[in-house]
């Protein structure tokens, strides 16, 4: 069941190159400067703006707000009339006003919290999109966390930290607990090492970390930017926990059932009375509100092209776990067909349930 790598080592790498283009502008944040602030402090220039009335500054044309002088959950353009000033004050303005929307997530913390867990593939092959996977989004999301202006905000964060935290706790009962597990470690280890040293990895590795840093690439444009309808936000993050949650429950059940029945038992029960793969369907459903989300904060901080590189991040890294979620689908379709195929209730089963997003099937040679 475990997802595997695209069969197509041409299309993986060009793949590649586009996730690498894609991740440079994860690192053009700039650091938060030491000493620093509140929201208005991270940015790289003051914040020099007209206030929306003569009386809110004394009767000076142009002061410097702090965030401590706006009004709770209010974005900074939405202190500002920035009708009233020129246009070189206006550009300005929303200059200033775009740096202050951008997370200050230092890029070498979010680089290493990406490359680190991911490495451990250098040891264990199958580490690297297990373990590594579970591991860079956690360390990507808890870096985001602490910058995050809002609740809609931390609980973006938080899906993803839990759904880090909960996929490593799970593989790893998994293979301390089911031996077929680390027997299914010890091969692919085994096919790792047929075809040379451990460095040979480093190209497979980096690519996964950059996928990963794609797919965390949301937070950075939701944690102060606020989002452009509290609403949306708010039902985007719900589906992403109702993603996180079938994705759980899923593999909960089809663990404690085989446990239980034998691993040749047909899971059929729970969420699988709906969905044929809950687990891949609900990861789908969480990286796919995620990117909407995104696409929220993106609406709300302004366009910028650091802000659209972090969005088109984003999309490509949901493309890419798209693909790998869609491709373990459809090998594990296939391989119940196999199985199954000539069993009436796995027929029945079938017809009355989803397989979620599959690959279309490949056209036969004749």
């Amino acid at each position: 069941d475990e997802m595997s790598r695209p069969q197509h080592a041409g299309a993986a790498r060009a793949f590649t190159l586009f996730l690498l283009a894609a991740a440079a502008p994860l690192l053009h944040a700039s650091p938060p400067r030491r000493g620093s602030h509140g929201l208005l402090a991270r940015s790289r220039a003051p914040l020099m703006l007209m206030p929306r009335t003569a009386s809110e500054s004394g009767g000076h044309p142009m002061m410097q707000r702090s965030a401590s002088q706006r009004r709770p959950n209010q974005r900074p353009h939405e202190h500002y009339n920035l009708k009233s000033m020129s246009g070189e004050q206006q550009q300005r303005g929303l200059r200033c006003i775009d740096r202050s929307m951008s997370t200050r997530v230092h890029p070498l913390g979010y680089v290493a919290g990406c490359v680190l867990p991911t490495s451990l593939g250098l040891w264990k092959s199958e580490y690297g999109v297990s373990y590594g996977y579970g591991g860079a989004i956690l360390l990507a999301a808890l870096q985001v966390l602490p910058e995050a202006t809002s609740g809609l905000a931390v609980a973006h964060s938080l899906a993803l930290i839990l759904y880090g935290l909960r996929l490593c706790s799970f593989l790893a009962y998994r293979e301390i607990f089911i031996p077929k597990f680390r027997d299914f470690r010890e091969k692919i280890e085994k096919k790792a090492e047929a075809k040379g040293g451990r460095l040979k990895r480093v190209p497979f590795i980096l690519s996964c970390s950059v996928l990963y840093g794609c797919m965390a690439a949301p937070l950075l444009l939701t944690a102060q930017a606020g989002f452009a309808s509290n609403l949306m936000a708010t039902i985007s993050i719900a589906l992403m926990y109702v993603g996180l949650l079938t994705a759980a429950t899923g593999d909960f059940v089809k663990t404690w059932v085989k446990n239980n029945k034998g691993p040749d038992h047909l899971v059929t029960s729970g969420p699988f009375g709906l969905l044929r793969h809950p687990n891949y369907t609900g990861e789908t459903l969480l990286w796919t509100s995620n990117v909407a989300t995104g696409l929220l904060g993106l609406l709300a901080g302004g366009l910028s092209w650091q802000r659209g590189g972090e969005f088109g991040a984003s999309v490509l890294g949901l493309l890419g776990i798209g693909f790998v979620l869609a491709q373990a689908a459809t090998g594990l379709e296939k391989k119940q067909m196999e199985k199954y195929g000539e069993d009436a209730a796995y027929q029945a089963w079938v017809k009355r349930t989803w397989a979620g997003f599959t690959l279309p099937p490949k056209k036969k040679e004749t």
